[in-house]
């Protein structure tokens, strides 16, 4: 056995074990009457269902030899796919990928998986990388929103302050000129 094999953990092989035991319950529950059963989950839902069973058309159920034929068939079909498949698996060694011919034809198809990936490659994620790319970073992101809002902001916020700087030189009768220039600004404003 090679070391890095090894079984399933719990969380994946709990809810198995958890079906199985469901499934033999079932089964168990469900046994038909010649087995001793009463087909017990076959009326489980006969409450709920009878208005829609009235409508149905009655079923038939197989009696007698019809029944044992059927077990057997289903039998018989579980144990001959349970010999091809030890049969085509176990009896010879599997080869290795590496060891195998190239494929051709139908099986190169198949185990490029119909090149599914490659066609959704090119027609649905390149298109949405350049459009990712070059509209919504560079043409968005980059440019409206850094470059023309916020560096856009900045600048007018930078002028703005040069302005003042320009118009605040410490000088009081100079305030005071502006003071007054505003002033009658206003009022003319007003008076109109």
């Amino acid at each position: 056995m090679q070391p890095h094999l090894h079984d399933a953990p719990w969380i994946m092989t709990g809810p198995l074990v958890v079906l199985g035991i469901l499934s033999v319950t079932g089964g168990g529950l469900n046994l038909p009457a010649f087995a001793g059963g009463s087909h017990f989950l076959e009326h489980w839902l006969e409450p709920v269902l009878r208005p829609v069973t009235a409508l149905a058309m009655p079923l038939a159920h197989p009696h007698g030899m019809t029944e044992f034929l059927l077990l057997g068939g289903a039998i018989a079909a579980a144990v001959i796919g349970l010999a091809a498949g030890i049969r085509l698996t176990l009896a010879r060694p599997v080869a290795l990928p590496a060891d195998q011919p190239p494929e051709r034809g139908l099986a190169r198809l198949l185990a490029a998986k119909y090149h599914i990936d490659e066609i959704y490659d090119f027609l649905v994620v390149r298109p949405l990388m350049w459009f990712s790319t070059r509209v919504l970073w560079k043409g968005i992101d980059q440019f409206i929103v850094d470059r023309i809002a916020v560096g856009g902001i900045a600048r007018v916020t930078q002028g703005l302050g040069w302005l003042g700087s320009r118009l605040q030189n410490g000088q009081v009768a100079f305030y005071v000129a502006m003071f007054a220039v505003g002033a009658v600004i206003i009022l003319r404003t007003l008076a109109r």
